[in-house]
């Protein structure tokens, strides 16, 4: 029997995994304040530059925001730390736009039924306030991308499902860098806002099918446009 030798985990490895495991089985919620570095040294029993090191680990995979002169606290779920680190891991892999354009067209038109059934009043208004900023961006010639990501994120919280919302959130932050040419962007934003606005009328109605259907249209639509982009961007 030919068997590897067991290698034992790093100090660094064991303290990062106690502090990460401290956070997600609850003790300290989102938003939370840490104990300071002191503290942790003198629960764990190992050096300050153990500790420092630990908690960098944790700030850099999105789990920790640290607030200059406050100290160290517990992301929030909708934190840009988190989206970063999703992001970075999407870069890292590569993944390609077509990769993320499925993932929408997966996700987004089950999200789109779910919230024609479980909406509320103030869901509605806040998507039509969206829509409305996004119509007077596009008026004075500014593209509305954070409102149209906006539009998608707020969908998704009307599912009144956590998992579905932030996984559509990190779908679609992954989307926030792109750039490109400023006729392009706004013919993109003038073709978003009229789905938006079908989208929303079938929400409104509580037309599950429907509002489904638009989203997968909708999706298809900006992938096009996508497309079309992209080969704008090589010419």
């Amino acid at each position: 029997m030919d068997l590897s030798p067991v290698k034992r985990k790093k100090t660094l490895d064991v303290v990062t995994d106690r502090i990460r495991e401290e956070i997600l089985s609850g003790k300290y919620a989102a938003g939370d304040k840490l104990p300071s570095e002191r503290e942790f040294v003198d629960q764990l029993q190992v050096s300050r530059i153990v500790v420092r090191e630990a908690l960098r680990k944790l700030e850099g995979s999105g789990l920790l925001v640290v607030k200059r002169g406050s100290g160290m606290f517990v992301a929030s779920a909708g934190s840009r730390a988190v989206h970063d680190a999703v992001t970075s891991a999407l870069r890292l892999e590569k993944v390609k736009l077509e990769e993320v354009m499925q993932a929408r067209l997966m996700l987004e038109p089950g999200i789109a039924e779910l919230a024609a059934k479980k909406r509320t009043p103030e869901q509605l208004k806040s998507l039509k306030e969206n829509i409305e900023k996004a119509q007077a961006n596009l008026d004075n010639g500014i593209t509305g991308h954070y409102e149209h990501v906006d539009f998608h994120r707020t969908l998704a919280e009307a599912t009144q499902n956590r998992v579905l919302r932030l996984t559509v959130e990190a779908v679609l932050y992954s989307l926030r860098n792109r750039q490109d040419p400023p006729e392009i962007q706004i013919a993109t934003d003038t073709h978003a806002l009229l789905w938006h606005r079908k989208i929303l009328r079938a929400l409104e109605e509580r037309q599950p099918e429907k509002t489904a259907k638009l989203m997968r249209d909708h999706i298809m639509e900006v992938r096009k446009d996508f497309e079309i982009a992209a080969k704008a961007r090589r010419t």
